[in-house]
């Protein structure tokens, strides 16, 4: 009995000891994990905040020379064959030397020489089919693509050389998004309308593994839309944090690897209108509100930003779209409708994508570049090869892309 009592209370300081290692061990834990949230927050309150004044730029245009932020350009006329005819060009993205275009349909992969490479998928209801595709994206760490399927609602992943199909998973939410951030994870944005969903469920942002289990988010802090205009969220992965906004909003946010979010940037829209209220009238041709700013697009780099900006609602025409430019280093602030050639006297150029940061990518369908170009005939310092292009280029053919490097 007493050897018993003396193996019992050794079980229990055993026990006790086990017990206080795994506390000090869980609050070291916690304690680490506080601290770096605490050393992201820091760091974001370090970063500059940038202070938009767009509305009172608006009756202040300018010009901004594309030697100013680029010191070559290159046009890429896109092969064109019954195999990859493009109905129209939605985005165009570079990755690991190939050039990604998502037309109404489908996903085209090109080399830089424009050459077509393969069809990424295909229509129909198989795996790894689609019925159209919604978004697309990659994800660098496994050397993926990643897109939504409509309607299936499906997440398909391809390999990107050969572009096979590899897995798909379904999401319990709806997404209008998708981004790797950070690596080895999937950030999902979500659709600002709480009306179909119970709201102790919304976030902004689901994280998920690459297979498309949640594992973490971003709580919802937006006010849900109550209007009939529901729109994606803008997005995007810069020097190491992931920067999004709203889509009728004007505050664009940072969110850290360590999940901390906080105000990076401020447009200064000043809409007086209420923009979560929003009622489109069912009234084609018609400028319903002329005096509203919306931000179609937010690229940026280390040196600017490029914003493109739709005055009105209800007819969106992207020609006469408003482009602000922003120098982070001097702060000037340039209202254009467009970037002037002065490199080539060639396409007037205006980013929709950025790849690494140096490299700007622009694109037009080929009818409007032959019609931009026969009424602009002057071909002094036009480059030969931009010459022979736009002779040799069909309005059928399948857009031009162009890109300019940074000097």
């Amino acid at each position: 009995m007493i050897q018993f009592k003396k193996l019992c209370f050794m079980n229990r300081i055993i026990a006790i000891a086990y017990l206080v290692f795994f506390c000090i061990a869980y609050s070291c834990n916690s304690g680490s994990d506080l601290q770096a949230k605490q050393d992201a927050q820091n760091q974001l309150s370090e970063r500059e905040f940038y202070d938009f004044d767009i509305r009172n730029h608006l009756d202040k245009p300018g010009e901004l020379l594309l030697s100013s932020i680029a010191s070559e350009i290159r046009y890429i006329p896109l092969e064109t064959t019954p195999a990859c005819l493009l109905s129209r060009c939605r985005s165009v993205e570079i990755f690991n030397n190939n050039m990604y275009i998502l037309d109404t349909k489908a996903l085209y992969q090109f080399d830089m020489d424009g050459s077509f490479i393969r069809q990424i998928g295909k229509i129909g209801n198989g795996p790894g089919e689609y019925g159209s595709v919604l978004w697309f994206n990659f994800i660098d760490s496994t050397n993926e693509i990643v897109l939504y399927s409509y309607p299936t609602g499906r997440i398909n992943v391809y390999d990107a050389e050969p572009g096979e199909f590899k897995r798909s998973f379904k999401l319990d939410f709806d997404s209008n998004g998708i981004v790797e951030f950070p690596p080895g994870e999937l950030a999902f944005f979500t659709w600002n309308d709480r009306q179909s969903e119970d709201p102790t469920r919304r976030s902004e942002i689901y994280i998920c593994n690459l297979e498309g289990d949640i594992f973490d988010s971003i709580p919802d802090e937006r006010v849900p839309f109550s209007g009939n205009i529901v729109s994606p969220s803008h997005y995007y992965v810069f020097n190491e944090s992931l920067h999004y906004m709203e889509f009728f909003e004007d505050t664009l946010y940072s969110l850290s690897e360590n999940k901390v979010k906080d105000r990076y940037a401020s447009f200064g829209l000043r809409n007086k209108v209420d923009v979560h209220q929003l009622e489109l009238k069912n009234q084609i041709g018609v400028n319903q509100f002329p005096d509203f700013l919306r931000i179609d697009e937010v690229l940026e780099t280390e040196r600017s930003f490029f914003i493109t900006i739709e005055k009105g609602l209800g007819l969106y025409i992207p020609e006469e779209f408003l482009k602000i430019f922003y120098n982070k280093e001097s702060g000037q602030i340039v209202n254009c409708t467009s970037i002037i050639n002065d490199l080539d006297n060639g396409w007037p150029f205006w980013p929709k994508s950025v790849y690494k940061d140096s490299v700007l990518i622009d694109y037009c369908p080929a009818i409007e570049f032959l019609e931009y170009f026969q009424a602009n005939t002057d071909d002094q310092r036009r480059t030969e090869s931009l010459k022979y292009l736009i002779k040799s280029v069909d309005e059928n053919d399948n857009p031009i892309i162009i890109l300019t490097n940074r000097s």
